[in-house]
């Protein structure tokens, strides 16, 4: 009948799920092992996978700690452990760090600068990181909300006096949430931008060659942010976006 015929398919959807998940944290702690190895001193151990024997060499080559690539996957992590559903401040930046500063650290460290601006350099990277973070979390709120994923911190419901058990519990009006969301929105859009001001502070003028890349994804993050506070931040996740000839045109004016 339609109830066991209902039934049937929650149980092959949460099976599914299930699957996945478990298939993600193999994955996760496949890379971890393979990161060890990449990195062990003992000679007799050693990648199983051909590829990340030529990433060890990589790796190597351009002074990149292991550090910084298990921060990564302790990012991910956090989302396969659900810990990313009203995180708090603390644990939104620790998570920002991971999942992004860690990746522009080692970018960094790949496009190459002067090693007596390492420490600026960190920081430029850290927080810049940091700020294509917050504004993800802000352009793709629609679909990690529908996903059960909700990376704003609770501290920020309590200061702009929004219930955010209400928030979960009306899942099926996400105009009416992202209404009830703005101040916390534009909250958000500044917190990006003081990573955003202390990144720039950290970068020395002699270094912004080196850095061209990264300067080029800030420009493409910083027109996403223009567009969505244009828009109220009322959007669609389509809206935001830019076309080919419109990151030639911003590459062109670097």
């Amino acid at each position: 009948d339609w109830s066991s015929d209902v039934c049937s398919s929650d149980l092959i959807r949460s099976i599914s799920s299930s699957q996945k998940l478990n298939k993600s944290h193999y994955m996760l702690s496949f890379w971890l092992e393979e990161i060890e190895r990449i990195y062990s001193t003992n000679v007799d151990i050693y990648p199983h996978n051909s590829d990340c024997r030529e990433l060890g060499i990589f790796l190597n080559n351009h002074d990149i700690s292991a550090d910084y690539l298990i921060e990564m996957i302790n990012g991910q992590k956090m989302d396969l452990n659900n810990e990313m559903v009203f995180p708090t401040i603390e644990k939104l930046d620790l998570y920002c760090y991971r999942v992004a500063s860690c990746v522009g650290i080692i970018s960094a460290k790949i496009f190459g600068y002067n090693k007596n601006n390492e420490e600026k350099i960190t920081n430029f990277a850290t927080n810049l990181g940091k700020y294509f973070q917050y504004i993800n979390i802000l352009r793709d709120f629609e679909e990690d909300f529908i996903n059960g994923r909700i990376y704003i911190p609770l501290e920020l419901f309590h200061k702009f006096g929004v219930d955010h058990l209400e928030i979960e519990f009306k899942k099926n009006n996400l105009v009416k949430i992202k209404q009830n969301l703005k101040p916390i929105f534009y909250e958000l859009s500044n917190m990006a931008k003081s990573h955003y001001q202390a990144a720039f502070d950290n970068l020395p003028d002699e270094e912004m060659e080196n850095m061209r890349p990264a300067l080029l994804m800030e420009k493409i993050y910083s027109k996403y942010l223009y567009i969505m506070e244009a828009k109220k931040f009322e959007f669609q996740r389509r809206d935001i976006s830019l076309s080919l000839w419109q990151k030639f045109q911003i590459f062109f004016r670097l």
